[in-house]
C-alpha cells in the first residue's frame, strides 16, 4: 500500500525538525521554574500569567509570583510558583 505524499512530507519535516533541534523543550523544575526552549516570543506577562509562542505551539503557564528572569533566542525561564502549564497546538500543526 502507498502512503499518502502528505505523510510522507510530514514524516519528513518532523524528522528535519528534530535533527535541527527546532522542536519545543519544557523543563519543569519543582513547581518554582520553567525553561522554555525555542520560545518565539513572549505574547503577555504578568504576575499569575505568562503566554509565550514557539514554532507549533501557545505555552500558557499559570501561578503567582511570575515573573521572566532570562529571555534569549534560545530560550525563557519563568519562575514563580507555578500552578499548571498548558500546550497548546497552533492552527495547521499536526501532533
Amino acid at each position: 500500500m502507498k502512503k499518502n505524499n502528505t505523510d510522507v512530507i510530514n514524516k519528513i519535516q518532523k524528522n528535519a525538525r528534530k535533527a535541527l533541534f527546532l522542536n519545543t523543550y519544557i523543563q519543569i523544575v519543582d513547581n518554582t521554574k520553567a525553561i522554555i526552549e525555542n520560545c518565539k516570543h513572549i505574547v503577555e506577562c504578568n504576575d499569575i500569567y505568562v503566554k509565550v509562542v514557539t514554532a507549533d505551539y501557545n505555552i500558557q503557564i499559570w501561578g503567582s509570583n511570575l515573573t521572566i528572569s532570562d529571555y534569549n533566542k534560545e530560550f525563557v525561564i519563568v519562575k514563580g510558583r507555578i500552578n499548571s502549564v498548558e500546550i497548546l497546538p497552533k492552527r495547521g500543526v499536526s501532533v
